[in-house]
C-alpha cells in the first residue's frame, strides 16, 4: 500500500498597465484627444477606420487592473493492491479560493492484471476549475474580420462591467467535470506493444467566448460602446455545457533490422468529438430573443470542428551507435472554417456549406543525425519535406487576398517546408 499527501498555498497576481497615450487615443483636428473611431478616416480600399493604434490598440486606462486571488489546497492519494492482480486507487483533493469558495473532488481508479501480458484499467474523477483571472479582468477592444471578410472593432468587456449587466450577462463561475476512462495496455513476445484507451468527460458551465452584440439602439450602451472604441462588444461566458468523447490508440513495434541497427516503430491515433449538449442563455437576452448573439455558430465551431478531431502520427527510427534516421508522418484530419455557420449555432440548426470543410492532410518530416562524437551530434532534415499547404480559403474570407487560408482553424501551419541543420553538443 502506497500513501501520499502534499498541500498547497498559492497566490496569483494579475496586471495591466495602461498604456502610452498615443497608442488608445485619436486626436481630433484641433488636437483634443477622443477614445473611439476617427471622425471620417478610411484606408485606401475606402473602409473606416478606428482611432488609436490599429488591430490591438494600447490599453486605456479603463483596462487597467491589479488584481490578487489566493488558493489552499490539500490532497491525499492511497494506492493498494488487494490482490496480486487487482489494483485500486483513490485520490482525494480539497481547495479553497479567496473568490470562489471551496470544492471537493476525487478520483477513483482500478487495473486489473489479466493475463501475464495484458493489462485493464478504468477510472473516474470529478473536476472543478476556477475562472483564471485573466478571464475575469482582462479588457480590450481590438480588429476583427467577420465572416464577410471586413474590419470590425470588437470588445472584449468584463462580465462586472456595466455592459455586462445591461445585457444580462452574469459574472463568471466555476466550471464543473466529470470524468470516465477505460482501456488497455499489452506488451508481447517479439517486441511489439499497445495500447487503447476511451474516454468521456461532462463538462458544465464551461467559459467560452461569446457572440458579438450589438447595442441595439440603447443610448448608455452606444456611450459604452464609443468610449471602448468599440462597435460591437462580446463577454467570456459560462455559456455552454459539452460533452467530449474519444478513443487514444498507440502501437509499437521494436526489432533488431541488420547489423547493429534497430527499428523503432510506433503508430499513434487519436479520435475525438466535442459536442455542445446545452446552451446556458441568461434570462434576459432569451427574453429579448437574442439568444443566437450569446453563443453563435461561429464560436460553436471554433470548439467542435475547427481543429481536427482525427490525428495520426506514424514514427520510424532506424537507429545505431552513431547514426539515426527518422521518419514521421503525421495525418490531420478535416476542419471546418467557423465563418460559414454565420450568426446561428449548430445546435440551433445552422448548416454547413462544402466550401468550409478543409480535407485532410498528410505532413511528413524526414532527419538524419551522426554522432561525429560522444559529445557532438549533427543533424539535418525537413519538417514538411513534401511542401504541403491547407486547402485554400474561401472566396468570401480572403480579404482581398490578404488571407489565402483560414485563420479561424487550427489544423496545421501554413509556412510550407522547413529545412534546418543542428549541431549539439555536451559539455564534460
Amino acid at each position: 500500500m502506497n500513501v501520499a499527501f502534499g498541500a498547497e498555498y498559492r497566490v496569483e497576481h494579475y496586471i495591466i498597465e495602461e498604456g502610452a497615450e498615443n497608442s488608445y487615443t485619436t486626436y481630433d483636428e484641433f488636437g483634443v484627444p477622443t477614445i473611439g473611431a476617427a471622425p471620417g478616416a478610411t484606408n485606401a480600399l475606402g473602409e473606416s477606420l478606428p482611432g488609436t493604434s490599429q488591430v490591438f490598440g494600447g490599453f486605456t486606462p479603463q483596462n487597467a487592473t491589479d488584481e490578487f486571488r489566493n488558493s489552499i489546497g490539500v490532497y491525499v492519494d492511497t494506492e493498494a493492491d488487494f490482490t496480486e492482480n487487482f489494483l485500486v486507487s483513490l485520490a482525494l483533493r480539497y481547495e479553497d479560493y479567496s473568490d470562489f469558495g471551496s470544492t471537493f473532488n476525487y478520483k477513483i481508479a482500478s487495473r486489473l492484471k489479466a493475463t501475464e501480458n495484458i493489462n485493464i484499467r478504468a477510472a473516474f474523477s470529478t473536476g472543478f476549475r476556477a475562472p483564471s483571472l485573466h478571464q475575469q479582468f482582462f479588457s480590450r477592444s481590438s480588429t476583427v474580420f467577420n465572416a464577410s471578410g471586413i474590419a470590425e472593432e470588437v470588445g472584449l468587456f468584463r462580465n462586472n462591467s456595466q455592459a455586462a449587466k445591461l445585457l444580462g450577462i452574469e459574472e463568471l463561475k466555476e466550471e464543473t467535470s466529470q470524468s470516465l476512462s477505460i482501456g488497455a495496455t499489452s506488451r508481447f513476445d517479439g517486441g511489439f506493444s499497445l495500447t487503447v484507451d476511451a474516454y468521456h468527460i461532462i463538462i458544465d458551465d464551461r467559459i467560452v467566448l461569446s457572440g458579438k452584440f450589438t447595442d441595439g439602439g440603447d443610448p448608455i450602451l452606444e456611450a459604452i460602446f464609443r468610449a471602448a472604441g468599440a462597435g460591437k462588444a462580446q463577454f467570456l461566458a459560462n455559456a455552454v455545457d459539452t460533452k467530449n468523447y474519444g478513443l487514444d490508440i498507440v502501437a509499437g513495434y521494436n526489432f533488431d533490422f541488420f547489423g547493429d541497427y534497430k527499428l523503432n516503430n510506433s503508430l499513434a491515433a487519436t479520435f475525438s468529438k466535442t459536442e455542445v449538449t446545452n446552451i446556458n442563455v441568461p434570462e434576459l437576452i432569451e427574453n429579448a430573443g437574442l439568444s443566437g448573439d450569446f453563443f453563435d455558430g461561429q464560436e460553436e465551431a471554433f470548439l467542435t470542428i475547427a481543429q481536427p478531431r482525427t490525428k495520426l502520427n506514424l514514427t520510424n527510427s532506424l537507429i545505431n551507435d552513431k547514426w539515426a534516421f527518422t521518419l514521421r508522418n503525421v495525418f490531420y484530419g478535416e476542419v471546418t472554417d467557423p465563418d460559414e455557420l454565420g450568426g446561428q449555432s449548430r445546435f440551433e440548426g445552422a448548416t454547413i456549406n462544402d466550401n468550409a470543410i478543409y480535407g485532410g492532410k498528410l505532413i511528413t518530416d524526414f532527419s538524419v543525425s551522426n554522432n561525429i562524437s560522444e559529445s557532438t551530434t549533427v543533424t539535418i532534415g525537413a519538417n514538411n519535406i513534401f511542401d504541403v499547404y491547407p486547402d485554400d480559403n474561401r472566396p468570401g474570407s480572403q480579404s482581398n487576398a490578404s488571407f489565402p487560408y483560414s485563420r479561424r482553424t487550427s489544423q496545421f501551419g501554413f509556412t510550407g517546408r522547413y529545412v534546418f541543420a543542428r549541431l549539439s553538443f555536451m559539455l564534460q
